[in-house]
């Protein structure tokens, strides 16, 4: 921001966020203030972990504030015109909205209205849709209902997993955040309201992330790429968890569920159709090419997937 204003709050957690956070550190856009979620524990010790905005935030040398839940946002200060928000994972309270002359400018991962709320990468990948985009849009008080501002389409790559198109679309994100706020500050970029169907991107479920090998060769393969790299789409082997973290299309006709594999290759049977199991991760092991799957567990010819 220019003539002595301070520069945007910006409120973010996951991942997704870091190449926006730091595309606006680099530009005349700085963050006056970095807010996100508190350490999470994990591990055997539950050793405290930041968050990867926490992290990108005190490379850069920005404040951070941390805070659980909704309430905690009252601590910041007053004072500035905008702020910008991407992977939050906050619902945000239309009274601290209401702090931004200029509002809340979002940053979601789709073309809204399609695919509001928590999931939209991984729905987009589940259900075969061929192209989404970055809608840069303001926060009112639903979820993700607020008018765009700006909106990127871009296609879905054939092959394209949830982890690689999550940081393609954060880095379309991070080259257009700056302009988009630079036309919105300016009036030339006027916020719309959402206009069509709308649909929703609830949160993936555990039983959604289960291989049904009866169902066809290309549903599976959007399963395995909506799931990965984490969690991991499952199956069973052996009376053991299994996850298929990679696969690959083939034109082998295999009875469903069934396992098959030649010099190092690793196929199993679909309702129609078969598919090549590229990366496995068996269950309390590291995840692991099919060569290595196939040589240390040398599956037997027939032996199924459950």
């Amino acid at each position: 921001m220019t003539g002595g204003q301070s520069g945007p709050v910006f409120l973010g957690t996951a991942a997704f966020a870091v190449p926006i956070l730091e595309a606006l550190a680099a530009s005349r856009h700085r963050p006056s203030l970095v807010v996100t979620r508190i350490d999470s524990k994990a591990g055997r010790g539950l050793r405290k972990s930041m968050t990867p905005v926490a992290e990108a935030a005190g490379a850069l040398g920005l404040p951070v504030v941390k805070t659980a839940r909704p309430s905690g946002l009252d601590c910041i200060p007053e004072g500035c015109t905008l702020a910008v928000s991407a992977a939050f994972g906050l619902w945000l309270p239309e009274s601290f909205i209401n702090r931004f002359g200029m509002g809340v400018l979002n940053v979601h991962p789709s073309l809204l209205p399609r695919l509001r709320g928590p999931c939209p990468i991984e729905r987009a990948i589940l259900g075969g849709d061929r192209r989404t985009g970055i809608s840069f849009m303001l926060t009112d008080s639903g979820w993700d209902t607020g008018p765009v501002v700006s909106a990127f389409p871009t296609p879905i790559h054939p092959g394209e997993d949830s982890g690689m198109l999550s940081a393609r679309l954060a880095g379309l994100a991070a080259r257009e955040i700056g302009g988009v706020i630079d036309g919105y500050l300016s009036g030339q970029l006027e916020p719309v309201p959402q206009s069509g169907g709308a649909t929703r991107a609830e949160k993936l479920t555990d039983e959604e992330a289960r291989l049904d090998w009866s169902r066809p060769a290309d549903e599976l393969l959007r399963t395995i790429r909506a799931f990965a790299p984490s969690p991991g789409a499952r199956t069973v082997f052996r009376g053991r968890l299994l996850k298929v973290l990679s696969a690959a299309e083939s034109n082998r006709s295999i009875p469903p569920g069934t396992l098959s594999h030649s010099d190092g290759i690793l196929l199993a049977g679909c309702g129609q159709g078969s598919i090549e199991l590229l990366r496995l991760q068996p269950e309390s092991r590291k995840a692991m090419e099919a060569r290595a799957f196939i040589a240390g567990y040398r599956p037997v010819p027939g032996e199924t997937l459950g």
